[in-house]
């Protein structure tokens, strides 16, 4: 068993048992959200990309992905096909103990997601939004499908949608305004940065995107200092560099430009190159690890919020012996 994912069971484990975890959302790209508490009136439903029909009542789980393992399995294919398994059977058995959950039938969708069954995670997602409308988790994950396909609008409007119903959730201004830009909503997009940036100013990446904004609306003023922004939280910003040069260049400054790309240029000479044992890493094997992980924690997270972490506590140590005890996965 790997021994990461041990320390973190144990560690979940022990924290349920002293009522120390602290129930939050985790997005898809495993950041931290605050939780949905909030419930606003007057939020209505949004049309989205796949969705089904069908009453609440009549609804049934999708079936799990097939696991198919040829004889002449590596031990890697086996591992890979237990830890997702292993996600699964945790999802699943959320749900069911908590049948009436939308972080619990949300997860599912994402795993469905993540293994290529979207038709089965906009049916889970729908379903939790008829299950509770007021819910912001289904209107995120909708939001990130949407926006992953393209589909700028409709990720717009779930996006607000979400927050409507959580105005906490100051993490989605950073995926809302990924959609607005690509809408070329610039000053939509300029806000949404700024109030994302106000509660995370060492997101030097996103520093970087405000800026980029900022020279679509023709500010170079407001571009240098958004750059100047993300030098601060990251003096070896590549982006941050070369944008500040683009932006002197064009101004007709070429001295400057030049230091600033010259700067760049030196650092991305620097950069270390990828270690032998990184390169020969499984990145199904990396992936896998990384969903179960993500499902651990967010199975924790979604019962403490319902004042159930000890029915938690019983489903994280049932995966904690199954992972030991599993020859499949075991190399």
């Amino acid at each position: 068993m790997n021994r990461n994912r041990l320390i973190l069971l144990v560690t979940l484990l022990n924290l349920l048992g002293a009522g120390l975890i602290v129930a939050w959302r985790l997005t898809p790209s495993g950041t931290r959200e605050p939780s949905a508490a909030s419930e606003q009136p007057g939020v209505s439903p949004v049309v989205n990309s796949d969705r089904g029909e069908g009453p609440a009542d009549a609804f049934e789980l999708p079936p799990r992905p097939a696991i198919e393992l040829r004889p002449e399995a590596t031990a890697g294919e086996r591992e890979i096909a237990g830890l997702r398994q292993a996600a699964f059977e945790l999802a699943e058995a959320a749900v069911a103990e908590l049948p009436g959950s939308p972080n619990a039938i949300c997860l599912l969708g994402k795993l469905h997601l993540r293994s290529g069954n979207p038709q089965a995670a906009v049916s889970l997602w729908s379903h939790a939004q008829d299950l509770s409308p007021r819910s912001a988790e289904a209107f995120i994950d909708f939001g990130h499908y949407e926006l992953n396909r393209g589909n700028f609008d409709k990720a717009i409007e779930n996006f607000r949608q979400a927050l409507t119903r959580d105005p906490n959730a100051i993490e989605l201004y950073k995926p809302l305004a990924e959609a607005q830009f690509s809408q070329r909503q610039y000053a939509e997009a300029a806000a949404s940065f700024e109030r994302f940036l106000e509660f995370h100013q060492s997101d030097a990446a996103t520093w970087c995107k405000l800026a980029s904004v900022y020279q679509q609306q023709d500010q170079p003023v407001k571009a240098i200092t958004a750059f100047g922004r993300a030098l601060e939280a990251d003096t070896r910003s590549v982006t941050a560099l070369q944008g500040l040069a683009a932006i002197y260049r064009k101004a007709g400054d070429k001295d400057k430009g030049a230091s600033f790309s010259n700067r760049a240029a030196q650092i991305v000479a620097d950069m270390p190159r990828v270690s032998e044992d990184r390169a020969a890493l499984n990145p199904d094997l990396v992936k896998a690890n990384e969903v179960l992980d993500f499902t651990c924690q967010s199975v924790a997270a979604t019962f403490v919020q319902a004042d159930r972490g000890p029915a938690a506590a019983v489903l994280l140590d049932r995966v904690k012996r199954q992972l030991s005890n599993s020859t499949i996965i075991r190399s």
